[in-house]
């Protein structure tokens, strides 16, 4: 049985049609660094898709701003009252101020903006 914290692969939101169903039908929460887009899901688990563009930063950068928002995802899933799909598009913005934020500044800018979600 897999922990209440883990992130396993039925959480991750990887089929084309599944994103597009968010991206065309679903709510959108945003600010100056991110845009959440979500929609209600039928299943029983929470799936989080994340695009980051090349435009975004090096690799590096790209790959820690997908690792901060997994772990959030991680750990505030279960306090979210339904499950639904989820797609993260950083903003311009943070691609520019990304480089001197930690995980606490992210987690903070999705707290403001997923609070309605819980």
């Amino acid at each position: 049985m897999s922990s209440p914290f883990s992130f396993s692969k039925r959480e991750r939101l990887k089929r084309k049609r599944d994103i597009e169903r968010v991206l065309e039908a679903g709510r959108k929460l945003s600010n100056q660094y991110l845009v959440v887009m979500y929609h209600p899901n039928e299943l029983d688990v929470s799936r989080l898709a994340i695009i980051v563009g090349r435009k975004f930063g090096k690799a590096h950068d790209r790959n820690r701003f997908k690792r901060y928002i997994r772990e959030y995802f991680r750990l505030h899933k279960s306090s979210w009252k339904r499950c639904v799909d989820l797609v993260v598009l950083p903003r311009k913005k943070l691609s520019e101020e990304f480089e001197s934020m930690g995980y606490r500044e992210i987690e903070r800018i999705l707290n403001d903006l997923l609070g309605s979600l819980e």
